[in-house]
C-alpha cells in the first residue's frame, strides 16, 4: 500500500523567466551569485523603496530573487552608492517580517563585502529602526555605510545636525572594511580616527540616530567629525571574495541582541566558538521611542556604501528566520528506472560518483514534511530542469490528496514549477504534511563524460524554503579521447635543462572542458618504462585550449643518445587515448667551459706608502664557469700571470700577484698556474669570482720599493677536466 497517495497541484507557470544575474563586466559579482548559498526568497520579505537606493534583488542559481545586491563594484564610475533592504511590514502579498521587540527572534545572514582586500570600501552593517521614513529610511554613502550621520560641509557646527542626518530611532551593527582616518573639514572621511578602533576591517555596534554618537573636531567653520566607537573589534579579512555567515539572535526578556560573525563555513557547517566572532549587546529600547512611546515591532534589514574614492560588491543572502514555517527535509534521490512501467516505484539508487549510460531513464525524487502547527497555504514547487536530460513526466504528491501528473509537453522549459492549492498540515488526524515530487526523463546521447552536479529542488513561500539537493554522478558518454604532438618529432636535449614536449588532448575534433582536463591523466613511458609521476603542467600561452600541455623529461632520467618518449592519457573513467604518439629526444654530451671570462679587470688606485701593501680588486673580475656533463665529473680551476706588470715605458712592478684567504696570504710567483679553489656543489653554473669578499681572493701585493705609476699585465684563466 502507498504510503503518498494523492496529489493536487496547480501549475503556477512552466519554464522560468528567472534569469541569474550576469555580469561579463564584473566578475567578482559573477563569482558572488554562482557560489550564492541557499536563502529564502526575498522579494514578499524585504523592500527596496528606500529613494537613491543602489540595493536590488537578484536571482541565485537555485532560487528567484534571494540574493540582495546592497552596493555594486563600480571602479569606472567615481560616484558613492548607499543601499538597503527593510524587512516588509505586510499588505500586497508581502510578509509581516518586522522584528518583534516583545519575542525572541533569530535571523541567519550570509554577507558578502566583494574580493579587494584591504582596498575595499565600505562595508554593510545590520539595522535595526523605529524611524518615521519606515522602509524608505536610508543614509548616506561611504563612511555613513547607509546608516550613520555625514558631516557634508565643515560648516556644521553641531553634532546634533550630523545625527539628525543618520537613520533616526536605529541600533546598527557595522561591518566596516575600510578605516576612514582623514581629518580634512567637510570630507565625511573620519568616523574611524578614534585610537581605539583598528587600524583594519573591524566590528563594531552604536545608535546612528544620537549626537552622543558623535564627536566635532577641528576648528571654527572648518570642522569635522569622529564616530564615538562603542565596542571595536578587529576582523579578519571579510574582502576575499567569500561568503561570510551571521546569526543574529534577540533575546526579548533581557533586550540583547546576540551576534555571530563566520559561525558557519562555506558548507554551511557550523564552527567551533574559537572559530568565529561572538558578542552581546544590550540594546536601548528607548532609542526606538517615538515621543516617548517604544514601538512592539521594529523594522530590521542590511545597509551599505561605497565612496567616490572605491566600490565593492556588498550582497546579502538570509537564509533563517526563527518565527518561519519548518519543514524537516527528507531529502532527494535519484534512481535508474529503465525497464520500469510509467512512474511505478522502484529502480536502482544512484549513488555519489557513480555512471548512468546515454538511453537510460532516470527518476528525480524530492520530499519535505511540513511540521507547524497550523495550516500553510500556497506551498510552491520549484526543480531545476538539467538540459542533458529529455525530461519525460512529472508527478507531484501531497499525502492524503490526489495525485497529480505532468507529460513531456509541460517540461519544455529549464524549470519545473507549481504551486499546490490544498494547505499543507500537521499534527492533525489524515494530515497532509508530507509532499514528494518525482519528475522523469531519459539521458540524452553523449560523446563525452558528463558530471552531472547536485540539483535542488525547492519547497517553498514568502519568507520560507526548504531545500532538498540530489547527489552528483556521471553520465557515462563514450569519449573518443585522441592526444597529437604539438612539436617536433624529434628534439635535442639542451645540455642542463629538461626536455619540454608539447601535446594537446581532445574528445575527437572537440577541446576539452576544464572539468575535463582537471579528470584526465597524461601517462608518459621513457624507454618503454612507465614514468611514475610524469611532470605534465597545462599550457597557459595566449590561443591555448584546456586540453594542451607540456610534459617535461628531467636531463638525468635520459641516456646518452637516443630516447623514445610516447605519450598517452585518460580521461578519469576509463576511456583511453586510441593512438598514443612518440618523440625521439637526443641526448648530447655535456661540456666544460667559461661562459664569462674577465677582459679588462683592474686593481684599486692606491698611494703607495713606502711599505709592503696588498691592494684590492675592482668589481670587473666576474668569471663564470658552465659544466653540463654527467653528474659527478669535476674540474680544476688555475690562474696564470702570462705577462707581468709593466708601464708603457717596460719598467716592470715590484710586486707579484697574492691568493688571501682567511687572513693568510699565497704569493704567486710569475708564471705560475696557481690553483683557485672553487666548489660547484652541484651548479650547472657558477661566479667564481662572486665569492670572493673584497680583501680576500686575488690581490696585488706591491713591494716597498715599488714605484709609481700606471702598470698593465695580462692573466691566463686555466680550466682543467680533471678529479
Amino acid at each position: 500500500m502507498k504510503s503518498l497517495l494523492i496529489v493536487l497541484a496547480v501549475a503556477c507557470g512552466v519554464g522560468s523567466q528567472w534569469v541569474t544575474a550576469q555580469a561579463a563586466d564584473n566578475p567578482d559579482l559573477a563569482h558572488a551569485v554562482r557560489t550564492a548559498p541557499v536563502g529564502l526568497p526575498l522579494d514578499k520579505l524585504l523592500t527596496t523603496q528606500a529613494p537613491q537606493n543602489s540595493a536590488e534583488l537578484l536571482d541565485s542559481p537555485s532560487m528567484a530573487k534571494s540574493i540582495a545586491l546592497i552596493t555594486r563594484d563600480q571602479p569606472a564610475t567615481a560616484t558613492g552608492q548607499a543601499g538597503s533592504v527593510w524587512s516588509q511590514d505586510g499588505g500586497q502579498d508581502a510578509v509581516q517580517a518586522k522584528l518583534n521587540l516583545k519575542q525572541d527572534k533569530k535571523i541567519g545572514l550570509w554577507l558578502y563585502f566583494g574580493d579587494k582586500g584591504q582596498a575595499a570600501a565600505d562595508g554593510l552593517a545590520f539595522v535595526l529602526h523605529n524611524s518615521p521614513q519606515q522602509a524608505r529610511a536610508q543614509s548616506h554613502a561611504g563612511q555613513s555605510l547607509g546608516v550613520w550621520g555625514t558631516d557634508k560641509t565643515p560648516l556644521v557646527t553641531e553634532p546634533l545636525a550630523v545625527a539628525q542626518s543618520a537613520i533616526q530611532n536605529s541600533w546598527a551593527l557595522e561591518f566596516d572594511t575600510h578605516v576612514n582616518r582623514t581629518p580634512l573639514p567637510g570630507m565625511h572621511g573620519f568616523f574611524d580616527g578614534d585610537p581605539t578602533v583598528p587600524n583594519g576591517m573591524h566590528v563594531d555596534h552604536g545608535y546612528p540616530g544620537t549626537a552622543s554618537s558623535y564627536v566635532q573636531l577641528g576648528a571654527a567653520q572648518q570642522h569635522y567629525y569622529g564616530l564615538k566607537p562603542t565596542q571595536p573589534r578587529p576582523v579578519s579579512n571579510l574582502a576575499d571574495g567569500r561568503w561570510h555567515h551571521l546569526t543574529v539572535k534577540w533575546q526579548a526578556q533581557e533586550s540583547v541582541l546576540v551576534y555571530q560573525l563566520n559561525d558557519k563555513d562555506a558548507a554551511g557547517n557550523f564552527q567551533s566558538k574559537d572559530d568565529y566572532l561572538a558578542g552581546q549587546i544590550r540594546v536601548d529600547q528607548q532609542q526606538f521611542a517615538v515621543n516617548g512611546s517604544v514601538p512592539n515591532g521594529v523594522f530590521w534589514g542590511v545597509t551599505g556604501a561605497t565612496s567616490t574614492a572605491g566600490s565593492e560588491n556588498g550582497l546579502v543572502v538570509v537564509d533563517q528566520l526563527s518565527d518561519t514555517p519548518k519543514f524537516d527535509k527528507l531529502g532527494a534521490v535519484v534512481r535508474d528506472v529503465t525497464g520500469l512501467h510509467s512512474m511505478e516505484e522502484g529502480g536502482r539508487l544512484i549513488r555519489a560518483g557513480d555512471k548512468i549510460d546515454p538511453g537510460h531513464r532516470v527518476r528525480y525524487t524530492f520530499r519535505t514534511r511540513y511540521t507547524g502547527k497550523t495550516e500553510l497555504a500556497g506551498v510552491k514547487i520549484d526543480v531545476p530542469l538539467p538540459k542533458e536530460i529529455k525530461w519525460r513526466r512529472a508527478r507531484v504528491a501531497l499525502q492524503m490528496s490526489d495525485d497529480l501528473f505532468f507529460e513531456e509537453s509541460t517540461l519544455q522549459g529549464d524549470r519545473f514549477q507549481y504551486q499546490l492549492q490544498r494547505s499543507m498540515t500537521a499534527n492533525v488526524p489524515h494530515a497532509r504534511n508530507t509532499l514528494l515530487v518525482s519528475i522523469e526523463g531519459t539521458v540524452r546521447p553523449t560523446s563525452r563524460m558528463v558530471r552531472m552536479p547536485p540539483v535542488i529542488g525547492n519547497f517553498y513561500g514568502p519568507d520560507y524554503r526548504s531545500p532538498s539537493a540530489t547527489i552528483p554522478y556521471l553520465i557515462n558518454g563514450q569519449s573518443d579521447l585522441q592526444v597529437a604532438n604539438l612539436g617536433k618529432d624529434e628534439i635535442h636535449a639542451v645540455a642542463d635543462k629538461h626536455a619540454l614536449i608539447a601535446g594537446r588532448l581532445t574528445n575527437g575534433r572537440d577541446p576539452l572542458t576544464h572539468e575535463e582536463w582537471e579528470d584526465s591523466h597524461v601517462k608518459v613511458t621513457l624507454n618503454n618504462r612507465v614514468v611514475g609521476q610524469p611532470q605534465v603542467t597545462q599550457a597557459r600561452q595566449p590561443g591555448s585550449q584546456p586540453g594542451d600541455f607540456h610534459v617535461s623529461i628531467p636531463i638525468d632520467s635520459l641516456k646518452m643518445g637516443r630516447n623514445i618518449v610516447t605519450i598517452s592519457a585518460d580521461d578519469g573513467y576509463g576511456n583511453v587515448t586510441r593512438r598514443p604518439f612518440s618523440v625521439h629526444v637526443i641526448k648530447q654530451a655535456g661540456q666544460l667551459q667559461f661562459t664569462q671570462v674577465p677582459k679588462d679587470s683592474t686593481f684599486k688606485t692606491t698611494q703607495l706608502s713606502g711599505s709592503r701593501q696588498l691592494i684590492q680588486r675592482h668589481l670587473n673580475w666576474g668569471l663564470k664557469i658552465r659544466d653540463t656533463r654527467e653528474a659527478g665529473r669535476s674540474w680544476k680551476l688555475a690562474v696564470r700571470l702570462s705577462e707581468p706588470f709593466a708601464t708603457t715605458a717596460q719598467r716592470q712592478l715590484s710586486g707579484n700577484l697574492a691568493w688571501v684567504q682567511k687572513k693568510q696570504t699565497t704569493h704567486i710567483k710569475a708564471d705560475e698556474a696557481f690553483p683557485i679553489p672553487a666548489s660547484p656543489k652541484g651548479q650547472a653554473e657558477i661566479d667564481v669570482t662572486r665569492s670572493w669578499a673584497a680583501n680576500e681572493g686575488l690581490m696585488l701585493n706591491v713591494n716597498n720599493d715599488a714605484v709609481a705609476g700606471e702598470y698593465a699585465g695580462q692573466l691566463t684563466w686555466e680550466l682543467y677536466d680533471a678529479p
